[in-house]
């Protein structure tokens, strides 16, 4: 908060936190529609792209599991 102060809880769920940023859009493709989208660790700047949620699962559990991703 822009005055210093937390809100309750927040302090101690913070520093196991890991951001990532996601973005899905829809491609036309002859006729019909396919998701695709691309995942960003942010910490690392890793990126990959992906046609289907278990590859972006798979990536974000990666992450997390990485010896520089954990406290």
């Amino acid at each position: 908060m822009a005055d210093g102060r937390e809100r309750a809880g927040e302090s101690r769920l913070r520093p196991h936190g890991r951001s990532f940023i996601v973005r899905v859009w829809s491609e036309e493709l002859g006729g019909h529609s396919e998701w695709r989208g691309k995942v960003q660790f942010v910490p690392s700047g890793e990126a990959l792209y992906f046609r289907d949620w278990a590859t972006l699962i798979a990536f974000i559990e990666r992450c997390l599991e990485a010896p520089a991703a954990r406290d």
